[in-house]
């Protein structure tokens, strides 16, 4: 076994007060106790996407989600996702569809059906039919680099 870095060990006195090393996780409990809560978790948005798809319901994300809700929703389809460019279209072709997104960058006017806290932003999630009939907003920058995957 490796031995642990120095910073990582703090000396405690034992019974017979003589000083042995101990492992700074063993002794401080925000270390050990790390909680992954809700604005972790994303398999309740993962389940929607999986119970659209079975139900045949288009669904997309709009710019690359990096494979994030394929494990937790245990989705047996390819996850389609789109750049800005491609989002009104999209709407237009599948008016029953959803569109979800983790990216703020995109500034959408259009009030999402729901939000859920992620990380230390949101997910979004709008009705296709929303997107169409709300405010556009015109693509910036480049959007051919969007869905590159950095995996």
């Amino acid at each position: 076994m490796e031995p642990l870095p120095l910073f990582l060990l703090r000396f405690s006195h034992t019974r017979d007060n003589s000083a042995s090393p101990r492992a700074a996780t063993d002794c401080h409990p925000f270390v050990t106790h790390l909680p992954v809560g809700p604005t972790l978790d994303v398999s309740a948005t993962a389940n929607r996407i999986h119970a659209a798809q079975e139900a045949g319901k288009p669904v997309v994300h709009l710019g690359w989600h990096h494979g994030l809700f394929e494990f937790p929703g245990r989705l047996t389809q390819p996850f389609e996702a789109i750049n800005l460019g491609e989002l009104y279209t999209w709407c237009a072709a599948h008016p029953d569809g959803e569109v979800i997104t983790f990216y703020t960058k995109y500034g959408v006017p259009v009030k999402p059906e729901l939000e859920v806290p992620w990380r230390t932003g949101r997910i979004l999630i709008w009705r296709s039919s929303d997107l169409c009939n709300g405010p556009h907003i015109a693509p910036q920058g480049k959007v051919e680099e969007e869905n590159k995957s950095d995996d």
